[in-house]
């Protein structure tokens, strides 16, 4: 046995240190090797995902720098008056009372449908008129006396105001009113419109107006003020800025 042994021994006992060698070798390419080589690949993925985000905010930078701070704020606070972040009952009912008052006809009742919820609505999903607008919709009904002229004047100073509301059903009762018979009483259910804002993303891009939009924001020039329903510096910055992230804090 011993004798085999020695034979075999002297006859390979070349190819030892070879095999030593590759098996060891083998042994350090899976266990030092290949770790090496995943976690450069890995620094190497994350540093390209880092790079592409540096790149996207160095173009958002190059776009916010060409962007006259002062031209956004104004559009930024003429479209919220225009379209509030949240339901702003107070210019509701503010801007009826001034448009009653500019058209002298008696607002005897005004009803605001779901007008206690605290969230803004952003949540909630857009019915499909809201869908067509792309904005949620406020149902009002606004109950008025006067005459034929002064209602008629109420409902196109009502489409032509900085608040945006529709009106999209009336009821007219034209019995007239004991000792008046030449006032009117009708109901109009209105539609007041408002947008929540939403949280951007790094990687959203910074588009310029479009030309429609352009119109729109020169066109809300033109229409007036009611109900002293204008926005202060400090209250629209807040609106701008939005909520602190916990409202009940300190």
């Amino acid at each position: 046995m011993d004798a085999n042994f020695r034979r075999l021994y002297s006859k390979y006992r070349g190819f030892t240190f070879p095999v030593v060698l590759t098996v060891f070798s083998i042994f350090l390419f899976f266990a030092v090797i290949v770790p090496v080589i995943k976690q450069t690949i890995s620094i190497y993925q994350e540093a390209k995902v880092i790079a592409d985000e540096v790149d996207i905010l160095k173009k958002r930078l190059s776009v916010l720098q060409a962007i006259d701070e002062a031209t956004v704020e104004r559009q930024l606070v003429m479209a919220t008056s225009a379209v509030p972040i949240e339901k702003s009952l107070p210019t509701i009912l503010r801007t009826i009372d001034a448009i009653g008052g500019q058209t002298q006809v008696t607002v005897t009742n005004v009803s605001i449908d779901q007008p206690g919820e605290i969230s803004t609505g952003s949540a909630k999903a857009l019915s499909d008129a809201e869908r067509r607008f792309g904005m949620h919709l406020l149902p009002f009904t606004v109950s008025l006396t006067g005459t034929y002229s002064q209602l008629k004047a109420f409902l196109l100073l009502s489409t032509q105001v900085r608040r945006f509301i529709r009106a999209t059903e009336f009821a007219v009762d034209f019995t007239g009113v004991a000792d008046s018979p030449d006032q009117i009483t009708t109901q109009v259910l209105f539609d007041a419109f408002y947008s929540p804002l939403k949280l951007a993303n790094n990687r959203d891009q910074i588009e310029p107006l479009l030309p429609h939009e352009e119109k729109t924001l020169s066109d809300l020039v033109g229409y007036p003020y009611v109900g002293e329903i204008t926005l202060s510096q400090n209250s629209s910055e807040s609106q701008i800025q939005g909520l602190r992230p916990n409202p009940f804090s300190r």
